[in-house]
């Protein structure tokens, strides 16, 4: 895992109308002590089209990355001893805040929801199912003889 995998997926379940994500917040905790904290540049403003083509748990979410600097700092936390016990906490302003930019969309329902994405899923291994299948079947050809040779006996 490394900073490159950390990464936030929002889903929107907004209806007819876009949706702007004013203040996104992402701090590491170890216990209640801040070790590091990242956050949008700016707002982010969805519109009516990307939101309906998203909408849904698990039809499709839209992901926030680190950045290249981001990257590295969180990577420097990943080192910290006892970091396998740091926790992540979020924070997040969706809609019009005080720094939202001009033509931002306000939630017109809910619920919206953030999901924490840290591990990568594993691509498959090119060649690995037949290996197994091979290993699988040896041993239950070897299987047989044995059974056999011990109703013999």
């Amino acid at each position: 895992m490394s900073g490159a995998d950390a990464k936030l997926a929002f889903n929107a379940d907004t209806s007819a109308t876009g949706i702007t994500v004013d203040n996104l917040i992402m701090t590491v905790f170890n216990g209640t002590t801040a070790i590091g904290s990242f956050s949008l540049p700016s707002p982010v403003t969805f519109s009516a089209a990307q939101v309906a083509a998203e909408q849904g748990n698990g039809n499709g979410v839209f992901v926030f990355g680190l950045n290249a600097a981001e990257q590295l700092q969180f990577n420097t936390i990943l080192a910290m001893t006892g970091s396998a016990d740091f926790r992540v906490g979020l924070n997040s302003t969706l809609g019009c805040g005080p720094s939202a930019p001009a033509g931002c969309l306000v939630t017109n329902d809910g619920p919206d929801t953030y999901l924490g994405i840290v591990n990568p899923v594993p691509a498959p291994v090119v060649g690995a199912g037949l290996p197994a299948l091979l290993s699988g079947l040896l041993g239950m050809v070897g299987l047989a003889r044995y059974r056999r040779k011990r109703r013999i006996v």
